[in-house]
């Protein structure tokens, strides 16, 4: 008996020492665009909702070694895909990359956790548009579509695909020259263009340098704008492109129209592309926001300007780098009249997470206005109309047709519940005896005891 204590005792110190290095899990409860509740997880943490779908980070045993592992939940909650990846990507269209503890690469699963490809690749990126790339152990690059089907050989060096094409050169060229690959593998636009891979199309043109000057292709490698008061182009945004005639600096940027005429004359060290009629520029250190008629909007004396008020109704500024965050208008006034300490974006929602000056988090209106008071450990932003918060979610209300199962409850000493062995294999009954930071002692009724992870045990 004394050595069975002992080797108990034993179990316990390792269990505790090599926890230490994680972060407690904690209950995150997910909310829709009304404030209302879904369903809650406890975990290490959550990642975005993608294709319906979101990581969860959480805590698993494995031969008495504590671990945190990626599974994935569905948009009602359910844990579909159990947690046993080291490192996982996001859904798209029914698939994503996940790679297994101690692993030489990545492979392709479906919502139901199947695996669709045999081997793995060395790494790997985001599905765009239908395909992803592969890089072989040369970090020679392919792509690979939906079906986990390679499509285009490992054979090249460059980017990913945007409107059906991709801007690639073969990896064993002697001479840096890129072209254009359709989704077949077909070489639309031949090598001809000395520039890095990542040039890219967007509303049907495409930056490329050729004579030293950068110009504008459409997809069948015509030129369709040349610039002439410059050599380089950033590509059109609200009509203008912001360019620099200083080469040797890359400054005295301006802004000129397809007509080749100077809109806003070379003046600024540094210009953004217009978006919603308004860009950041840069001068002498300071940033400020003209217009596109280059009036001033905001004065050029902050050390930073980011977010913009066509995505988030507001404007972050720093008057001193890495100093206090400001939200203010398009007109320069308060954003809100709430103490803000951090403001996020929306993420083409409606509603700001925002954190007070007391480190509580709740959320806003694009209009500045209080939707949920800050009473929150966390609020994160929305993606596909859901988001997640951490910490006491009583106080709001429960989306209709959802019931109670559907939310984490925290166990308690004394409780009668069922539980794995080791997270593994049947459940036996027995009482919570111990809560830890990371672990629940269990007194088994057949006089075992145990340190089991959160879900290792149901009621």
């Amino acid at each position: 008996m004394a050595m069975k204590t002992k080797t108990t005792l034993f179990l316990i110190a390792f269990l505790v020492l090599s926890g230490q290095c994680f972060s407690q899990e904690k209950i995150h409860t997910c909310i829709n665009e009304k404030g209302e509740k879904l369903f809650s997880v406890k975990a290490k943490s959550v990642g975005y909702f993608y294709d319906g779908m979101a990581q969860v980070q959480k805590t698993v045993l494995e031969n008495n070694n504590s671990s945190y592992r990626i599974g994935f939940v569905d948009e009602h909650g359910k844990q579909v895909i159990t947690p046993k990846y080291e490192k996982a990507h996001q859904f798209s269209a029914g698939v994503t990359w996940v790679k297994e503890p101690g692993a030489d690469g990545y492979y392709l699963i479906n919502k139901k956790g199947e695996r669709l490809t045999q081997g793995t690749w060395k790494k790997v990126g985001y599905f765009i548009e239908g395909f992803s790339s592969v890089y072989d152990d040369q970090d020679r690059m392919g792509f690979v579509n939906r079906k986990g089907e390679l499509v285009i050989p490992c054979n090249y060096l460059g980017g990913a695909f945007s409107e059906g094409l991709v801007c690639i050169m073969p990896s064993n060229s002697a001479v840096e020259k890129y072209g254009f690959m359709d989704t077949t593998g077909k070489l639309v636009i031949p090598y001809q263009y000395a520039q890095p891979g990542t040039s890219h199309f967007a509303n049907g043109e495409c930056r490329v340098m050729i004579n030293g000057v950068t110009c504008l292709i459409n997809h069948q490698g015509d030129v369709v704008f040349k610039p002439t008061l410059t050599k380089n182009t950033q590509g059109f945004y609200g009509g203008l492109s912001a360019s620099y005639t200083n080469y040797n600096t890359r400054g005295d940027w301006g802004y000129y129209n397809r007509k080749n005429e100077w809109v806003i004359k070379p003046q600024y060290d540094n210009g953004g592309n217009f978006k919603g009629g308004l860009a950041v520029v840069e001068k002498g250190g300071k940033e400020g926001i003209i217009d596109s008629t280059g009036k001033i909007i905001l004065p050029i004396q902050y050390a930073s300007i980011y977010a913009n008020t066509v995505d988030d109704g507001y404007f972050g500024v720093e008057m001193v780098s890495n100093g206090d965050k400001e939200y203010i208008n398009a007109q320069g006034k308060p954003f809100t009249s709430v103490p803000v300490k951090y403001l996020f974006s929306a993420h083409g929602h409606r509603l700001l997470p925002y954190c007070d000056k007391n480190d509580q988090y709740g959320y806003l209106n694009q209009d500045g206005s209080v939707f949920i008071p800050s009473q929150f450990e966390r609020t994160e932003s929305f993606y596909e109309g859901k988001s997640w918060l951490t910490g006491d979610a009583s106080s709001l209300k429960t989306a209709a047709g959802v019931k109670e199962d559907a939310f984490v409850k925290e166990y308690t000493v004394g409780e009668k519940i069922k539980s794995q062995k080791n997270g593994k294999g049947e459940y036996y009954p027995g009482t919570i005896k111990q809560i830890g930071e990371y672990y629940y002692l269990i007194a088994f009724d057949n006089g075992d005891q145990e340190w089991v992870v959160f879900d290792s045990i149901k009621r």
